[in-house]
Formats: C-alpha cells, sequence, structure tokens
C-alpha cells in the first residue's frame, strides 16, 4: 500500500512540474548572433550560447619545462552565408515545421512576441525591386496561416533592402509562454526535425561547392 502512495505522489509531482509556466525564446540579431533562453520569472537562463567558465582556483604554479615548438593550428575554413534561395527555403521550412508543431496543440500555444526580418542584400537596383517583390509574397503567404496556428500577441515581419550586401540574411525573435511538458515534447518532436533542416541546407550548399570546382577542373583540364 506504502509503494502505491509513493508511486502515486511522484506521478501527481511530475504532472505538477509539467504544468509548470515559463517562458522560451530565441532570437537571431546582428548585435547578439544567435541565442536561445529561458524565462522562469524574473530569471533568465541562457542556453545558447553557453557562457563560458571562469576559473576561481588560483592556478598552482608548475615547474619550468623548456617551451615545446607549437606547431601553427590549421585554421578552418569560414562557413559561406547561404544563397537567396536558400534562405527562402529555409524561412517556409521553419514556418511550416512551426505551424504543424501549433496544429497539434490547437492553438494552446501562445506566442508573446514574434519579429522576423528578411533583408535582401543586393547591390543592384533592379535585381534588388524583384527580390523585394518575391521574399514579400513568400513570407506574406506564410504570415497568416502562422497567426491562425498560433495565438500571437504582438507581431511584426518586415522585408527591408539593404544594397551595401551581396547575400540575403534573416533576422528575428521569438518569444513564447508555455509549459513544461509541452516545451519537453516539443524539443523530443521537432527539435531533431529543426536540426535536420539546417543540416541539409548546409549539405546542399557544401555539394554546390564541390560540384563548382569539379566543373572547374574538368574546364581547365
Amino acid at each position: 500500500m506504502t509503494g502505491w502512495i509513493i508511486a502515486g505522489a511522484v506521478v501527481l509531482l511530475i504532472w505538477l512540474i509539467g504544468r509548470i509556466p515559463l517562458g522560451a525564446g530565441v532570437s537571431r540579431t546582428r548585435e547578439e548572433g544567435n541565442r536561445i533562453w529561458l524565462q522562469l520569472g524574473p530569471t533568465s537562463i541562457t542556453l545558447y550560447p553557453r557562457p563560458k567558465k571562469t576559473r576561481t582556483k588560483p592556478a598552482k604554479e608548475k615547474k619550468s619545462k623548456p617551451a615545446k615548438e607549437k606547431k601553427p593550428k590549421k585554421e578552418g575554413k569560414p562557413r559561406k552565408p547561404f544563397t537567396r534561395e536558400q534562405i527562402v527555403t529555409l524561412v517556409r521550412r521553419f514556418l511550416a515545421l512551426g505551424l504543424e508543431a501549433a496544429g497539434s496543440f490547437r492553438r494552446k500555444l501562445c506566442i508573446d512576441e514574434l519579429e522576423l526580418d528578411l533583408i535582401v542584400g543586393s547591390p543592384d537596383p533592379a535585381d534588388a525591386a524583384m527580390d523585394y517583390g518575391k521574399a514579400s509574397a513568400a513570407l506574406g503567404a506564410l504570415w497568416g496561416p502562422l497567426n491562425e496556428a498560433f495565438r500571437v500577441k504582438d507581431g511584426r515581419a518586415r522585408v527591408d533592402v539593404d544594397f551595401q550586401q551581396e547575400h540575403w540574411a534573416v533576422w528575428g525573435r521569438l518569444q513564447m509562454t508555455l509549459t513544461i511538458g509541452q516545451l519537453v515534447w516539443l524539443g523530443l518532436r521537432y527539435g531533431a526535425a529543426a536540426l535536420n533542416i539546417l543540416r541539409e541546407t548546409r549539405r546542399d550548399t557544401n555539394d554546390a561547392e564541390k560540384g563548382g570546382r569539379n566543373d572547374g577542373k574538368a574546364a581547365s583540364s
């Protein structure tokens, strides 16, 4: 009998913890870069990027040893930015994933703040005008269903042109209130899918780059 009481108390405790509301957010800005955080009351916990660990204990003095020649570290090649087609594809796939997640909750999820800035980078005014129209049409087609699936308190989407940039960029901020149980369920079901979308897009970029190199070698030979 005591075992059943303990088991029931544990299940009740887990259910109560799962019902605790908390805030969760993700942002991508020029100033902070990519950031993911949790908001529990007045306390904000940053999940990504993780803060650097600071040493609290004084370092022990080590015996001096003859200095060894350090081999120069190989610098990794910087990742190329996404193309305009890839950015549009990413926005569409991520919004479609968000709509699928929202549909499973039937408008029980509430978005407190949603900002999305799609920057069209092109030094050519004619190309920028054409790209602006395409980006506005794509964003407008997805913004309506997104507001129907979620309860959005404060939402804004904007397309802008930057003649100083050659590549497109996406900046935004999403902050929502949900329970711990909903957060765990979303992370387990849709977290891997979101990572796969990024990996597939990045792999397509690398494949296209390799294909261009091979074509160049074939032409030179």
